[in-house]
C-alpha cells in the first residue's frame, strides 16, 4: 500500500517581482515520516513556496492536505490545520534545544487563581471573518 501525501502542491505559480517570478509550475510533496530541506540561490522561491504553503496565495495551482484541496488564507488557518513554520534563528534563543525552540509562542498557558489552575483556551469564532 502506498502511503498517501501529507501536502501536496502543483502547479504553483506566484506574481513576478521586479520581473522575477520565483514560482513557475512548482511541485512539492511530503509523505508521512519525510524531512525535507529547501535550499537554493537567492530567489530561487524557497520563501515564496513556504509563505504559500502557511497562508500567502498563489497566483495559480493547487495544494491538497491529506489528499484533500486546501487553500489557507492567512498562518493562522494553516496552524489550524496543524502547518507550523519554524524560523531557524539561532542567534534569538542560543539556549533553547529544538522541542523548547518549536513551541516557543505556542506554549499552554495557565492562570492560576485561589489554588485552582485554570487553561486558556483560544475563542473559537463562528464567523470566518472574525479571525
Amino acid at each position: 500500500v502506498t502511503a498517501q501525501p501529507i501536502i501536496s502542491m502543483c502547479g504553483m505559480n506566484n506574481k513576478a517581482f521586479a520581473g522575477v517570478q520565483a514560482l513557475k509550475d512548482a511541485e512539492f510533496e511530503a509523505y508521512p515520516g519525510e524531512v525535507h530541506t529547501l535550499f537554493g540561490e537567492n530567489g530561487a522561491g524557497k520563501s515564496t513556496l513556504i509563505k504559500i504553503i502557511t497562508g500567502d496565495q498563489p497566483e495559480s495551482g493547487e495544494m491538497l492536505l491529506n489528499g484533500e484541496p486546501v487553500q489557507f488564507s492567512n498562518p493562522r488557518d494553516a496552524q489550524s490545520a496543524a502547518i507550523v513554520l519554524v524560523y531557524q534563528e539561532p542567534n534569538l534563543f542560543p539556549d533553547l534545544d529544538i522541542v523548547k525552540d518549536i513551541y516557543t509562542g505556542r506554549e499552554p498557558i495557565t492562570i492560576v487563581s485561589h489554588g485552582s489552575e485554570q487553561p486558556i483556551r483560544e475563542k473559537k469564532s463562528t464567523n470566518d471573518n472574525e479571525r
